[in-house]
Formats: C-alpha cells, sequence, structure tokens
C-alpha cells in the first residue's frame, strides 16, 4: 500500500484531502507543521509528498528545497493559492514533482496522486542506460555520474529517461509535455523548462558541454 504524507495547516481541508485519499486505498499521515513532517520523515519513508505551500511555521517551497538537498526523493505535490506563472516556476524550481492551485476538486487532487504514485512504484523491465558517465538504471530508480549518485524528482527522473530513450532526437516543449507530462497534471511550457533547468544543474559538469541541447527554433536534444 503506498504510504502518503500530507502537510496541510487548514484542519478542515486537511481532513477531506485524507478522507480521498485514502479512499484511493492509500495509507495517509497527516502534520500541520514542517516541523512535526520533518520529525515523522526522520521515521518512515514516504511514495509522496503533499505540501501545502503556505504553513504555520515556514513555507512549503523552503521545505521542498530542503528536502531535495537532504536526498529526499519522494514524489512532491504541492498546493497553493498562488497562481501567478512565476509562482509555479518557484514552486517546481525548488523540488516539487507537480503543482495544484487552490480551489481544487478531489477528483482532480485524486488523480494527481494517483499519477505521481503510479509513476514512482512501477515496476520496469531493469535497463541500465549509460552515456558519457551518466547511467540510468531503470529497475533501481538510479541515476549516478562517474560514479556519484544524483538525486532527482520522480519527474525528472521521468523526463531524463525519456532523453535517454530517444538520444539525439529532437522535441519541443509540446511534445515533452505529451511523452512525460499526463493529461490531467497542471503543467505547461515553463513546467518543462524549469525541469530541464534543474537537470542541467544537477548533471552538466562546469567543463563539459551541456547534456541537454537547445535546438534554436525547434526545442531540445539530448546529446550524451
Amino acid at each position: 500500500m503506498p504510504n502518503i504524507l500530507l502537510v496541510e495547516d487548514d484542519e478542515t481541508l486537511l481532513a477531506e484531502i485524507q478522507r480521498a485519499i485514502e479512499h484511493e486505498g492509500h495509507e495517509v499521515t497527516s502534520c500541520s507543521t514542517i516541523a512535526d513532517a520533518r520529525q515523522t520523515l526522520k521515521d518512515r519513508k514516504f511514495d509522496l509528498i503533499v505540501l501545502d505551500w503556505g504553513l504555520p511555521d515556514g513555507t512549503g517551497v523552503d521545505f521542498c528545497t530542503e528536502l531535495r538537498q537532504s536526498g529526499e526523493n519522494a514524489a512532491i505535490l504541492m498546493l497553493t493559492g498562488r497562481s501567478l506563472p512565476a509562482e509555479k516556476v518557484q514552486g517546481l524550481d525548488s523540488g516539487a514533482d507537480d503543482y495544484l492551485t487552490k480551489p481544487f476538486h478531489l477528483k482532480e487532487l485524486t488523480l494527481r496522486v494517483r499519477s505521481l504514485v503510479g509513476r514512482a512504484q512501477r515496476p520496469l523491465q531493469a535497463q541500465v542506460m549509460k552515456t558519457k558517465g551518466l547511467v540510468l538504471d531503470e529497475g533501481k530508480r538510479s541515476v549516478t555520474k562517474y560514479g556519484a549518485a544524483i538525486e532527482l524528482t520522480v519527474k525528472e527522473f521521468a523526463l531524463l529517461e525519456f532523453f535517454m530513450r530517444n538520444k539525439d532526437r529532437v522535441f519541443s516543449l509540446d511534445d515533452l509535455l505529451n511523452h512525460v507530462w499526463l493529461a490531467e497534471e497542471e503543467a505547461a511550457p515553463d513546467t518543462v523548462r524549469t525541469h530541464i533547468k534543474n537537470l542541467r544543474r544537477k548533471l552538466d559538469s562546469p567543463d563539459e558541454e551541456s547534456l541537454i541541447q537547445n535546438v534554436h527554433g525547434f526545442g531540445y536534444r539530448f546529446t550524451g
């Protein structure tokens, strides 16, 4: 049974979300503060963290950044009343895999949860792809470069996996949205740009050409 951590300080909304997710057959642990969530994550692992942006003791964005910097690789779904494109980019740039704007229908939330949990747990035919010191192991869901582990979010892993399976092919932003993001996910071209920027930051070395190249007027190409 997938384990989900829900971090939300609105008691009414927390109860509604927890019931909806549990109805889908998931186990939910709930917290109302970052401090409680931080302690809970020390005690157990989760497949997905549903994280509110505004919390009593800090922001979900800062906590998301903290989690990714500490090596946490659970999928993260950010909940927020902020809807400006720049704010969505900020949320995704902090390491969130998906972003859901309040108010939302619980059905939409459960679809996002199902998608993220499914990607994290989907059994794969074990395949190891290698290029220029970069190794992606689908079976272990791991990425290394020159032997050093690289922590990726669920969506970053899916994007890199797609690029490596289609080496040297050019894809537009819309192509990448259609192949890596599901129809029910709240994603836009800026979402793809943010994830590509994060992948470059994690994968590229200062003295090497970027593995993901811009093709002017067309999109992106993985040239590893």
